[in-house]
């Protein structure tokens, strides 16, 4: 009789054991089920903070092509080639960028330039504009969704929507966030981003370089990623950002194309010298 109750005890508690697999395994499912993209989201973020903490400083050429356009007509084009550097300005991983002009051409004419600054909506290419959507708390501040499967530059990608959640804007976790929506070409074997797509911005210009018709221009970047070498390893960074700055109630357009390339590790030629040494 006492082998009767405990068999029957040892099989209620394999029955017990097997419930608690089937409930957990359902649950999984149903979580699963409710958010695919978060596999997908886990590791885009993955990519995008890693590279924000490993990049080093570096230099590449920079090609910028700037066309002015009046009712669809091309009326003046620039053309400028500088050396860029990028090093990390804080703990955030945001950099400095700066430029050294190497060349200048207006209308294929050369000019005299020692500097120039591209509006705010081209600059920050290496920066701000992904880890804006994928870096640290970033990705809690947007619904993403799997929109379809595309084919870009060669390779399979799998096109992510973003769009931002209706949030506080007291709300600290999204301080750092972009506040447009945008979309992502996500590689579907490295998951690094192929090209991010942003919403339309508004930008209020008064001055150069978009002073020929002052107002309000509409903007929506596009920044293509590729891998690239630097210091024997391979990064993901933007290596080409197309930006056009429209006047909303105008004829007006502002076209500007970005490129990088031949990147390498940048080096400090600072060096530290005795007090003592100073005079000599």
């Amino acid at each position: 009789m006492q082998q009767i109750v405990i068999e029957l005890k040892r099989q209620r508690s394999q029955h017990l054991l097997w419930l608690c697999v089937l409930l957990a395994a359902t649950t999984m499912t149903r979580a699963s089920a409710q958010d695919p993209v978060a596999p997908l989201l886990s590791r885009v973020a993955g990519n995008v903070q890693d590279e924000q903490r490993s990049i080093p400083d570096f230099i590449a050429n920079e090609e910028v092509t700037i066309q002015i356009l009046e009712n669809g007509k091309l009326i003046h084009e620039t053309h400028i080639i500088s050396q860029f550097q990028a090093v990390h300005g804080d703990a955030k991983g945001k950099s400095n960028e700066q430029r050294t002009v190497l060349s200048s051409t207006g209308d294929g004419k050369p000019q005299k330039r020692s500097a120039y600054a591209l509006p705010i909506g081209v600059r920050g290419g290496f920066a701000e504009d992904a880890p804006g959507y994928f870096g640290g708390t970033n990705p809690g501040c947007f619904d993403f969704e799997v929109a379809r499967q595309d084919q870009l530059r060669g390779r399979s990608a799998i096109v992510l929507t973003m769009r931002r959640k209706k949030l506080s804007l007291a709300d600290s976790a999204c301080a750092g966030a972009h506040k447009v929506d945008a979309t992502a070409w996500i590689d579907a074997e490295t998951y690094h981003i192929l090209r991010l797509e942003m919403g339309e911005m508004k930008e209020i210009q008064v001055s150069v370089p978009l002073g020929r018709e002052n107002g309000v221009y509409t903007f929506s970047p596009v920044i293509d990623y590729g891998e690239v070498q630097i210091a024997d390893r391979p990064y993901w960074v933007p290596i080409e950002k197309r930006v056009d700055f429209v006047k909303k109630n105008g004829k007006v357009a502002y076209k500007y194309v970005v490129r990088y390339s031949d990147f390498h590790k940048f080096v400090s030629t600072s060096k530290i010298i005795d007090v003592g040494d100073a005079g000599k």
